[in-house]
């Protein structure tokens, strides 16, 4: 199925990377894809730090010997509002982008400059495969769902509303659709179009046939990668690999500062009611004494809803944001369509311009 989605999609292999993290979504895909096309595909990836990331180094280079990929590039994961990432340096980056955004930033450059021009990911495949409310109790939205000390009484009241007038669902799951816009415009900007091959429909409804015990624990995609000779480590590591170690690094280091600017300086979303300033200060008084919350990942969220709209209303952005790399394709020249009526040509049953008459004297 998965040559079948590949074989509706336009790329060349010797410019294309396949996003090999190290779960099993991307895991799946970036080996079926080196396989397909053998020693032309490009692995890619953000290395964790910690143990995490030692694992991640372990599997990775197993995947990378049992798919036969021409190189790999990678770059060390950094923590939110890195001082080195554009959203520190007053650059503009959308609020729903990335929330890893210097991370990501740093290695689609890093692609581009390689002459990448398409990634394949993984994203869909959490979706693909998800076990439905029935089978497995999901936690609540909307006004049910556990909320941040700090928010403000015009975001708890947008919050009570947040299942009304919703859109009818799509084929692909909202999450996923969420996770391809967050991705897209990063890629875009250098000149890389994303492919997601789980994302694709008849992926979907393939998962959405599957019976719960293929679903469960990805059961499926740990089969594919136990199908390709790969050890107990890659199909059933001892310790999960994401990003909770590089976030709870930004609530300990980079977030505090920005927190503490944000309160200082004041914020459009204060004046919104959107934060309220006191459960912000106590809140920022906690996690510097070190009581830190599972909750506190959402001040990443707050300080980019503030830098985003502090970029959008400065006339010019600094020299050194002003400055990086960016990675645009030449836009293609649209040739104005001729007015001119067409005619059918008898002998090759062809269009072709019919000639204005010719007038005659006078």
């Amino acid at each position: 199925m998965l040559d079948a989605v590949l074989d509706r999609h336009l790329y060349d292999p010797d410019t294309t990377s396949a996003h090999l993290s190290g779960g099993f979504d991307s895991a799946v895909t970036a080996t079926h894809l080196s396989l397909r096309h053998p020693g032309r595909i490009t692995a890619s990836a953000m290395l964790l730090p910690g143990p995490m990331g030692e694992q991640q180094r372990t599997r990775r280079a197993e995947m990378l010997r049992t798919g036969r990929f021409r190189t790999d590039i990678t770059t060390p994961a950094l923590p939110p509002l890195h001082p080195d990432g554009r959203r520190a340096m007053s650059g503009y980056v959308y609020p729903y982008e990335e929330p890893y955004h210097e991370s990501t930033a740093a290695l689609v450059y890093q692609l581009a400059e390689a002459g990448i021009r398409t990634v394949v990911t993984g994203i869909g495949g959490d979706e693909m495969v998800a076990l439905t409310p029935q089978e497995a109790p999901h936690p609540p939205v909307g006004p049910g769902h556990a909320m941040t000390e700090w928010l403000g009484p015009a975001a708890r009241e947008a919050l009570m509303d947040v299942d009304g007038d919703t859109c009818p669902p799509a084929v692909v799951n909202e999450m996923t659709l969420l996770a391809m816009a967050s991705a897209a415009p990063l890629l875009l900007e250098a000149g890389i179009w994303p492919l997601h091959p789980f994302a694709d429909p008849g992926m979907i409804r393939f998962g959405e046939w599957l019976p719960c015990s293929w679903r469960s624990r990805k059961s499926l995609h740990r089969r594919r990668l136990a199908a390709l000779g790969l050890s107990e480590l890659v199909v059933e590591p001892p310790l999960p690999e994401n990003f909770t170690g590089v976030m709870n690094t930004a609530i300990r280091t980079t977030l505090p500062a920005q927190v503490r600017r944000l309160l200082d300086q004041g914020s459009s979303l204060i004046d919104a009611k959107l934060v309220d300033a006191d459960a912000l200060t106590q809140a920022l008084t906690r996690i510097e004494s070190g009581d830190i919350r599972t909750t506190d990942d959402r001040l990443a969220d707050v300080v980019a809803a503030d830098l985003a709209h502090r970029a959008a209303h400065h006339s010019e952005p600094p020299k050194h944001v002003r400055d990086a790399p960016r990675h645009r394709p030449r836009p293609r020249r649209l040739r104005r369509p001729d007015p001119r009526p067409r005619r059918l040509d008898a002998a090759h049953g062809q269009g072709r311009r019919r000639r204005p008459p010719r007038r005659g004297p006078g």
